[in-house]
């Protein structure tokens, strides 16, 4: 019975490994929210191309400002964590029935 729930564990964490990876984006640890990142910066902490970040500054979904009329987009922290408490909600999971289908793979891999 070890060894089937050996199994079950490696499979179940292999269906959760992109997914946590995703929570953990979601709350860029010690950034003050009146921080300003650029967009390559922004783009890092919110693990997105910058492209991502310019196209949802230019649809209104990502608060960003110009100083001084520059040609650097400027995002606070505390925006582009708002930005992506948008995104997560947007991308539930329901992690139950992802370990729900890990295992029946795993326990229909053993047949």
């Amino acid at each position: 019975m070890s060894a089937l729930a050996d199994e079950i564990r490696a499979a179940v964490r292999e269906e959760l490994r992109p997914l946590l990876g995703r929570l953990d984006a979601l709350r860029p640890a010690g950034l003050d929210p009146l921080a300003g990142l650029d967009i390559t910066e922004a783009a890092r902490v919110a693990h997105r191309s910058p492209d991502t970040l310019r196209r949802a500054i230019r649809e209104g979904k990502l608060k960003a400002t110009r100083p001084d009329g520059g040609r650097q987009w400027i995002v606070l922290a505390g925006d582009l964590e708002q930005w992506m408490g948008r995104r997560k909600t947007q991308q539930r999971v329901d992690i139950e029935a992802a370990g729900r289908q890990a295992l029946a793979r795993a326990v229909g891999g053993r047949r």
